[in-house]
């Protein structure tokens, strides 16, 4: 059975403490102490008393209500969990909202498991080793690939071809006689004009042993050896999907993966390599809040499903800009079905977006 139903207990950003993206740049990180250490009743998350501020996540003992110790073990209990919003109940000037899953049974817990933020990082593909002749046509072919790409293009493959033609020859007859610097820069500019900007080229010269700068107009003709030139092609990390089109599957991932094939006056001449391999993020907050929607829409919270497609609708409580760890937590809901004599298992899970730490203590919890 597919495992599709879940809810999302995201947390907010602490602004004082960040994730380092190497990349990207440094993320905010969420809410430290967000998971409640023990003994707050649901009516204290409701009136935010006790502690509890928008954020606060809840592990809560189904039967008595009240939160469970982060250092002690689920074994025996039904449980539930909750986050405290910063939206005030319909009606209410004291209540707020909260988010919660179903109950569950600690011993229909199939499976905890706890994935830290990772950064997105675009793949990167070098150029290098080839000669250049003049007054000849140099072909490069790209292969994209991403979740946008495939849902538009299906089982077609979204193909470029980019060209350059090096300048006319001279009155010496030497072999090969064009520049590679000018070739280098030639091929990369034929690339950085593609106006969908999937990949960006750099055209660099080793200045000395293992130091590259980028190459100029001015390099041309200057004597700079072949063996000095290379390209580097550097794909589009992109941005999440936030909008009001049928867009679902650009959800987890926005990396362009490609793959470069040398064509035209580069047939035995240069070879690629890949420099950087690719790397998708993990508990990006726009990631959290695409699941947000998605959990929204399993449980019927409104009609996420029509047509148009409005996921902005959503009532986001994850902070876009932040990286959270994320805890998944599989069990099976068990409950009585009209078509089988007995109970039936349903494969559900919980989705928890929070800090570090708390995701540690929450998974010691099981």
């Amino acid at each position: 059975m597919e495992k599709r139903v879940f809810s999302v207990i995201p947390t907010i950003q602490d602004p004082a403490a960040t994730v380092a993206c190497a990349v990207a740049g440094n993320k905010p990180a969420p809410l430290t102490g967000a998971l409640d250490a023990a003994g707050t009743t649901l009516a204290n998350f409701a009136i935010h008393g006790g502690g509890v501020v928008e954020g606060t996540i809840g592990v809560f003992n189904a039967a008595n209500n009240t939160t469970v110790n982060a250092a002690a073990a689920l074994a025996g209990l039904d449980f539930y969990l909750a986050v405290s919003t910063g939206t005030l109940a319909p009606g209410s000037t004291t209540n707020f909202t909260m988010r919660k899953t179903k109950q569950i049974s600690r011993a229909n817990v199939t499976n905890v498991t706890s994935q830290a933020p990772i950064c997105e990082v675009g793949k990167e593909i070098t150029l290098s080793g080839f000669t250049a002749d003049c007054d000849t046509e140099y072909c490069i072919k790209i292969r994209y690939e991403s979740e946008a790409i495939k849902q538009t293009y299906g089982y077609q493959d979204l193909v470029k071809t980019y060209t350059y033609t090096t300048s006319c020859c001279g009155d010496d007859c030497a072999c090969p006689d064009g520049d590679c610097a000018e070739l280098g820069y030639g091929i990369a500019k034929a690339v950085n004009d593609d106006t969908d900007n999937l990949v960006t080229a750099f055209p660099e010269k080793q200045t000395a042993p293992g130091v590259w700068a980028a190459i100029t107009s001015a390099d041309f003709n200057t004597g700079i050896l072949c063996t000095d030139v290379r390209v580097r092609f550097v794909g589009a990390t992109g941005e999440f999907f936030d909008g009001c089109g049928p867009n679902p599957k650009k959800l987890n991932f926005v990396n362009t993966d490609f793959y470069i094939g040398l064509t035209c006056g580069f047939e035995c001449n240069g070879s690629v390599a890949d420099t950087q391999a690719i790397a998708f993020a993990e508990g990006a907050g726009a990631q959290v809040q695409g699941m947000e929607e998605y959990a929204d829409g399993y449980s019927r919270k409104f009609g996420i499903y029509r047509i148009p497609f409005p996921r902005t609708v959503a009532n986001k409580l994850a902070v876009a800009s932040t990286y959270y760890n994320i805890v998944t937590i599989e069990y099976n809901d068990v409950h009585d079905s009209a078509n089988t004599i007995g109970q039936v298992a349903s494969p559900e899970k919980v989705i928890v977006a929070l800090n570090a730490a708390d995701a540690a203590s929450l998974v010691a919890m099981f």
